[in-house]
C-alpha cells in the first residue's frame, strides 16, 4: 500500500515538473492552439498574417492581435524552423554585410533570414535599421511593425524582477533587445537555475536587476 502511494506521489511530481508554464506563459496551451490545423490560431495561418507586408510606409495596418503575437513568438519553439543557437546561411551573409555598413546589400539576405526564422527578433531589428539607414521606408516600417509587438510580448510575459516572474525568451539574443528597449545596461550577468540574471548599471528606471527565463531554448518536445 505504501509503495502504491509513493508511486502515485512520484507520478504527480513528474507531471507537475514537466507542466510547461513559465511566468505568465502557458506553453501547453500555446502548443495545443498553434499545432491544431482546425484552430484559427494554427501557426501556419498566423504566419500568413504575420508576413502581410504592404508597400505603404505606415504602422497602423496591423492584422495581428497581442494574443496572436504571443502565440507566434512562444509557439515558435514547436516549429521545425526553431533553432535558437544556429544561424542560417542568409543570416550569416546579412550579418557580415551589416557589420561592414553595407546596409542596402544586406537587406535581401535579412529578408530571407527572417523568412527562415520568423521570430528572430535581433535579425528583425537589424533589418528595420537597414531600412532606416537606407531610407527604405517599406522595409523599415514592415519590420518595425514586427519588432515592437514582439518586444511587448516578451515584456508581457513577466516583470523581470524575480525568477518566478522572469521575462520569458526563446532566444538568448532577445534579452539584449529588452535591455535596449528599456534603455538599461548590464553590469554583471549570472545563471540562476533556468534564468539569466542581469545586474544593471544605474539607470533612469531605477532597475537594479532583471531576470530572463531561457528554459524554452531547451524544449525538445516539438
Amino acid at each position: 500500500m505504501k509503495k502504491n502511494i509513493l508511486l502515485i506521489l512520484l507520478c504527480a511530481c513528474f507531471l507537475t515538473s514537466f507542466g510547461q508554464r513559465i511566468s505568465n506563459i502557458d506553453f501547453d496551451s500555446i502548443k495545443l492552439e498553434t499545432n491544431n490545423a482546425a484552430s484559427p490560431f494554427y501557426y501556419d495561418s498566423l504566419l500568413v498574417k504575420y508576413f502581410n507586408f504592404q508597400d505603404v510606409p505606415q504602422f497602423d495596418y496591423d492584422t495581428l492581435t497581442p494574443h496572436e503575437f504571443k502565440l507566434l513568438y512562444y509557439g515558435a519553439v514547436y516549429q521545425p524552423f526553431y533553432q535558437p543557437k544556429d544561424e542560417t546561411e542568409n543570416e550569416s551573409k546579412f550579418l557580415d554585410l551589416y557589420k561592414e555598413n553595407k546596409f542596402a546589400e544586406a537587406i535581401p539576405f535579412g529578408v530571407l533570414g527572417v523568412k527562415e526564422n520568423p521570430m528572430n527578433l535581433s535579425l528583425i531589428h537589424k533589418v528595420a535599421l537597414c531600412g532606416n539607414y537606407t531610407k527604405n521606408d517599406p522595409i523599415f516600417w514592415n519590420y518595425y511593425r514586427l519588432m515592437i509587438p514582439l518586444i511587448q510580448t516578451i515584456k508581457n510575459s513577466g516583470d523581470g524582477e524575480s525568477e518566478a516572474t522572469a521575462y520569458v525568451v526563446i532566444n538568448g539574443n532577445d534579452e539584449y533587445e529588452i535591455l535596449t528597449d528599456l534603455e538599461v545596461r548590464k553590469d554583471k550577468q549570472s545563471i540562476v537555475n533556468d534564468c539569466e540574471k542581469f545586474n544593471l548599471k544605474t539607470n533612469d528606471l531605477g532597475l537594479k536587476v532583471l531576470y530572463f527565463n531561457t528554459a524554452p531554448t531547451r524544449f525538445t518536445n516539438k
